[in-house]
């Protein structure tokens, strides 16, 4: 068992990451940045993260309960306003951001590691469930598979990085308005 203030750092460590996997690309995410947003040394990282890998499967699972988390909202106050709930869950899904998701969703280590692999197989679950209340609502069309419906609203949510992220800010924004247009008029 880890003592509590491991925990914590290994927590912050992982919120660290998830924030800049979030709002940069990959690519420009360094493990000493993560650290330095933690406020930690490069050796505490690597005693709770061996690889860059394990650190990115370690967000996905955090990331995974964040959506179950807007999932279980929707869920419960979808019957208010279908449409007004079903946006603004997507929405929410543009601030929660995709790196460190399509990590864990499409891993190779899901056979390796079955915590993630049963968080994936509830998130697909979880998703249908959602497009369970959508599909009736008119919201998506009636085809729109769990996977399909996770890709595509990743790739919406990519953190965009050099000119176009900078000349283009509110190109996300934009695309997810467009996304959900496109899903009702595919009824």
């Amino acid at each position: 068992m880890m003592r509590a203030d491991a925990v914590l750092r290994r927590e912050k460590l992982i919120d660290a990451a998830c924030t800049l996997f979030r709002t940069h690309p990959s690519t420009t995410v360094t493990l000493e940045s993560i650290a330095d947003r933690a406020g930690v040394g490069i050796a505490t990282l690597y005693r709770n993260f061996p690889t860059r890998r394990h650190l990115k499967v370690a967000c996905g699972i955090q990331m995974l309960d964040d959506i179950r988390l807007l999932i279980e909202d929707l869920k419960e106050n979808f019957h208010t306003d279908p449409r007004a709930q079903w946006d603004g869950f997507v929405w929410k899904l543009l601030d929660v951001g995709s790196c460190p998701l399509i990590e864990a969703i499409a891993s190779e280590d899901l056979g390796k590691n079955p915590e993630l692999a049963a968080k994936r197989a509830e998130m697909i679950e979880a998703f249908q469930s959602v497009l369970d209340l959508a599909v009736p609502a008119g919201l998506v069309p009636r085809d729109l598979a769990p996977l399909e419906f996770a890709e595509e609203v990743f790739v919406v949510t990519r953190p965009l990085g050099g000119k176009l992220g900078e000349e283009h800010p509110d190109v996300q924004n934009r695309l997810m308005g467009r996304l959900l247009t496109a899903w009702r008029s595919g009824n």
